[in-house]
């Protein structure tokens, strides 16, 4: 009698899993297709955005000569900032000089600039096996060099410019495996892309190798290391907003603390493009070219991008530094890899201290399993499952020295 009870509940468990999942499989598709609205007024605090380097900047307010520009950047993140940097460059090679307003919705770099992990990293084998798939495994490495040639770039960047603040640095990430078959995948990928990129260095370890190298638990079967990079995301973006603000104050100007509500397109004006903007009652400026930097925000401004572009809903925490870290290393980086996903941790350069971790990821031990975080674009909301499992997954994986 027991047993048929048991398998009664068992099924009544399942027929409620199916409903939920499907439930939150509608409530998904619905969100993907919705307009995300303006990124939250009061978001949570974000951990880089402590001491700003040039406090001037946070809330700036310059007022160009009218309300007419040739470029209009709306966005003051990194993508702004790249956009502004190489096309003002190419204005002083030319001598051909445009003007540039930046339309920024909260203070400047406000949204996931200073809201990510600060890793300069991509996963080159996994990348490359699903890139091979589609381009071939040729295309495929030539994709992946170029990739990785974005940390030398920027590496040489903060050291011309003398940006030791960004703490641009090349680090050694290590991927933990917490299944033999996960390590064994991995290793498998890393095979195949070493005959297309013979100078990509690797260096693997087995379940015992891992335990012997690294400070890390029975749970870990194997780890790979390789070359990444990390970085300040806010003070380097701080850092080319600062340079090009000194150099270009004739031609560039940025508006914090104003969002963008609309744009539509002009007939036969001399500009293409009316941008209104919320800023001391509604103001609106003509330009020729619009750049949206602003993330999943574009299906804002842009309706056709819904459903093919969304928000997630991540999640980014620090951590002080305590014994557990004692032989962690701010040359170093980790990721903690299982399923499809992986968590990371980056460990901050300081002098003479251990420095902050900072750690990131956990999607799937959000409450959804995923769907929950898809589709959202409200900063002002945390997830507690998610951010419980980034709490625990390093004090599970490293052990005491």
């Amino acid at each position: 009698m027991g047993a048929v009870q048991s398998s009664a509940r068992n099924v009544v468990l399942a027929s409620k899993t199916y409903r939920d999942l499907k439930d939150q499989l509608k409530a998904l598709v619905k969100r993907l297709d919705s307009e995300p609205g303006l990124p939250s007024a009061d978001p949570t605090r974000a951990y880089w955005k402590q001491d700003p380097p040039f406090p001037d900047l946070v809330h700036l307010k310059m007022m160009p000569p009218s309300n007419q520009t040739e470029i209009a950047i709306i966005g003051s993140g990194i993508t702004a900032a790249a956009i502004a940097w190489s096309y003002l460059d190419e204005c002083r090679r030319s001598g051909n000089w445009r003007q540039i307003v930046v339309f920024e919705c909260r203070d400047l770099a406000g949204g996931a600039t200073s809201r990510n992990g600060g890793h300069l990293k991509i996963v080159p084998h996994q990348q490359f096996d699903e890139l091979r798939r589609s381009h071939g495994g040729t295309r495929a490495a030539a994709i992946i060099r170029f990739q990785l040639s974005h940390i030398k770039m920027l590496m040489e960047l903060c050291n011309e410019n003398n940006w030791d603040m960004a703490e641009c640095r090349e680090v050694e990430t290590v991927d933990y495996f917490l299944t033999d078959e996960e390590r064994d995948n991995a290793f498998a990928k890393v095979d195949a892309i070493q005959r297309y990129i013979p100078e990509l260095r690797y260096t693997k370890f087995d379940a015992e190798e891992v335990q012997e190298k690294f400070p890390v638990t029975s749970h870990v079967k194997g780890a790979l290391s390789y070359n990444a990079g990390a970085i300040h995301p806010y003070r380097f973006v701080s850092c080319v907003w600062n340079q090009l603000c000194r150099e270009y104050k004739h031609v560039l100007y940025i508006r914090t603390n104003a969002p963008v509500i609309s744009v539509r397109t002009l007939r036969r004006r001399s500009y293409a493009y009316e941008i209104l903007v919320d800023e001391l009652g509604n103001r609106t400026w003509e330009c020729n070219h619009i750049v949206h930097a602003t993330n999943a925000f574009a299906t804002q401004l842009v309706p056709g991008l819904r459903g093919r572009m969304t928000g997630v809903l991540g999640t980014v925490s620090m951590m002080r530094p305590s014994k557990l870290y004692g032989a962690s290393d701010p040359m170093n980086s980790w990721h903690i890899c299982y399923g499809h996903a992986s968590d990371y941790a980056v460990q901050r350069l300081t002098d003479g201290v251990q420095g902050d971790v900072i750690l990131g990821g956990g999607f799937p031990r959000s409450e959804g399993q995923d769907a929950t975080t898809l589709g959202v674009w409200d900063e002002s909301r945390l997830d507690t499952l998610l951010s419980a499992c980034l709490r625990g997954i390093l004090h599970t994986v490293f052990r005491d020295p």
